[in-house]
Protein backbone atom coordinates (compact mmCIF):
# COMPACT_ATOMS: atom_id res chain seq x y z
CA UNK A 1 0.00 0.00 0.00
CA UNK A 2 2.67 2.31 0.82
CA UNK A 3 4.12 2.05 -2.84
CA UNK A 4 0.45 3.46 -4.47
CA UNK A 5 0.48 7.20 -4.91
CA UNK A 6 -2.15 8.97 -6.59
CA UNK A 7 -0.85 10.77 -9.92
CA UNK A 8 -3.44 13.05 -11.85
CA UNK A 9 -6.17 11.17 -9.58
CA UNK A 10 -5.44 7.71 -10.73
CA UNK A 11 -3.95 5.21 -8.93
CA UNK A 12 -0.34 4.89 -9.81
CA UNK A 13 3.31 3.22 -9.03
CA UNK A 14 7.04 3.56 -10.07
CA UNK A 15 8.87 0.76 -11.24
CA UNK A 16 12.78 1.12 -11.14
CA UNK A 17 14.37 -0.05 -14.56
CA UNK A 18 17.83 0.98 -15.61
CA UNK A 19 17.94 3.54 -12.55
CA UNK A 20 15.05 5.46 -13.89
CA UNK A 21 11.21 5.64 -12.34
CA UNK A 22 8.95 4.44 -14.47
CA UNK A 23 5.61 5.97 -13.89
CA UNK A 24 2.72 3.01 -13.77
CA UNK A 25 -0.81 3.88 -13.74
CA UNK A 26 -2.65 0.89 -11.87
CA UNK A 27 -5.83 -1.05 -11.12
CA UNK A 28 -6.12 -1.51 -7.37
CA UNK A 29 -6.89 -4.99 -6.35
CA UNK A 30 -7.79 -6.91 -3.34
CA UNK A 31 -6.63 -5.41 0.10
CA UNK A 32 -5.62 -7.05 3.07
CA UNK A 33 -4.42 -5.29 6.36
CA UNK A 34 -2.04 -2.82 4.86
CA UNK A 35 -1.28 -4.90 1.39
CA UNK A 36 -3.12 -4.12 -1.77
CA UNK A 37 -3.04 -6.39 -5.35
CA UNK A 38 -1.77 -4.11 -7.67
CA UNK A 39 -2.89 -4.75 -11.42
CA UNK A 40 -0.65 -3.59 -14.13
CA UNK A 41 0.53 -4.86 -17.82
CA UNK A 42 3.85 -2.70 -17.46
CA UNK A 43 4.60 -4.34 -13.57
CA UNK A 44 6.50 -7.67 -13.87
CA UNK A 45 7.52 -10.22 -11.47
CA UNK A 46 11.23 -9.40 -10.31
CA UNK A 47 10.58 -5.69 -11.06
CA UNK A 48 11.22 -3.36 -8.44
CA UNK A 49 9.07 -0.58 -7.12
CA UNK A 50 9.54 2.77 -5.04
CA UNK A 51 8.69 3.13 -1.73
CA UNK A 52 10.15 5.64 -0.23
CA UNK A 53 10.72 9.50 -1.42
CA UNK A 54 8.32 8.52 -4.34
CA UNK A 55 5.62 11.57 -3.29
CA UNK A 56 7.55 14.09 -5.47
CA UNK A 57 8.97 11.92 -8.43
CA UNK A 58 8.04 12.31 -11.90
CA UNK A 59 8.31 10.00 -14.56
CA UNK A 60 11.28 9.02 -16.28
CA UNK A 61 13.15 10.79 -13.00
CA UNK A 62 17.27 9.28 -12.25
CA UNK A 63 16.90 7.62 -8.84
CA UNK A 64 19.23 5.66 -6.72
CA UNK A 65 18.64 2.80 -5.05
CA UNK A 66 19.53 3.04 -0.82
CA UNK A 67 18.28 -0.33 0.34
CA UNK A 68 16.18 -3.17 -1.27
CA UNK A 69 13.34 -4.58 0.80
CA UNK A 70 10.82 -7.49 0.45
CA UNK A 71 11.44 -10.01 -1.96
Amino acid sequence: EEAVVSVANKPSIFIVRNNRAILDHIRVGRRLDRKVEVLSYRLKRDDMIVTKGHKNLVDNANVRIIRREGG
